[in-house]
């Protein structure tokens, strides 16, 4: 068991830590551009972390990317 005086310090160490750490800033990312900076009207970001944005900015990646081969793939078959 821990004493309360030893308990105490734990309990400082832990919240300095936690306050110490920087808030993660999407708008910092590579992609946020002027005039619109970063750009998410929605608030998919607002609270996340880094892991967070990237999970997401590659499923975007992804559905842009089949997004294109599907309008491909109607003017294909339309002028086919």
């Amino acid at each position: 068991t821990v004493g309360p005086c030893r308990a105490g310090l734990v309990g400082r160490r832990l919240r300095t830590v936690k306050t110490s750490r920087a808030a993660y800033d999407p708008a910092l990312e590579e992609g946020a551009t002027e005039p619109l900076g970063f750009f998410d009207p929605l608030g998919f970001c607002k609270g996340k972390d880094a892991v967070n944005f990237r999970k997401f900015r590659v499923a975007e990646t992804k559905h842009g990317r089949v997004a294109m081969m599907a309008s491909i793939g109607t003017v294909v078959s339309h002028s086919v």
